[in-house]
This record gives structure tokens, sequence and C-alpha cells, in this order.
């Protein structure tokens, strides 16, 4: 029997929320078990984690173990079939450092800062009310 998955994202992210709806339209046509879960409406304490924590890195917890970032989206693409080829890459020395420094230092912190550059518009437009 497998275990689900469980991959927490920020569904208030333009870029999360593309890639994630893709992946749930995948996971769904093919039942596969895989759940997603918003940082922004769910109580991340259950799993360990704070909201900027989820808003830095992709989140995956399986079996009780917490992935982030590339860790996380190869737990995801392996538990999908059509992307088991990019989760075997990824683990390839060469390719794993290449990715998990792109993600690290270039990706997920533009992501981080677009995400704290909408709360600060928000706050602000809230303020204003």
């Amino acid at each position: 029997m497998t275990s689900k998955l469980e991959i927490i994202y920020n569904e208030n992210c333009p870029v999360c929320r593309f890639e994630i709806k893709h992946y749930q339209e995948y996971v769904s046509k093919n039942k596969l078990p895989i759940s997603f879960i918003d940082l922004n409406t769910n109580d991340l304490t259950k799993w360990g984690v704070t909201k900027d924590q989820a808003a830095k890195q992709l989140i995956a917890i399986k079996d009780g173990k917490t992935l982030q970032g590339i860790d996380a989206f190869g737990e995801l693409w392996k538990t999908m079939p059509r992307y088991k080829v990019l989760a075997i890459l990824i683990k390839l020395p060469i390719l794993n450092y290449f990715s998990r420094h792109l993600y690290n230092f270039i990706a997920a912190p533009i992501i981080y800062k677009m995400h704290k550059n909408r709360e600060l518009k928000i706050g602000n437009t809230n303020r204003l009310s």
C-alpha cells in the first residue's frame, strides 16, 4: 500500500498556482495518492511547518518525513508516472547540483520576494480601506 504524499504550496503565488494546478489535474485524472495543501487556508502546525517556510520553497511530506525544494519536487515527480524520468534525472550528481542551486539561489528567492511584495501590497491596500 502506498502512503499519501502531501504537497504544501502557495495558492496566492501565480507561478506556484500555475504549476500546482497542472499537477492537480494530472493527479486527479490518474487517481494518484497526492494531496495539495494551500498554505494560506490551512493550519500548517500539523506538519510542523510555518507559513513563511512553506512560502519559501515547495514542501512535501511523506511517511512523516518533510522534504523541501528540489527534494520535494523529486518526491512529487517520483509519484507521478509521467514525471518519473525527471525524478531520476535530478538525482544524478551534476544535475542535482545545478538544479538545487538554480532553485535555491535563483528561482525560489525570486518567487519568495514576489510573494512578500504581494503581501505588502495587500497590507497597504487594507490600510487604505
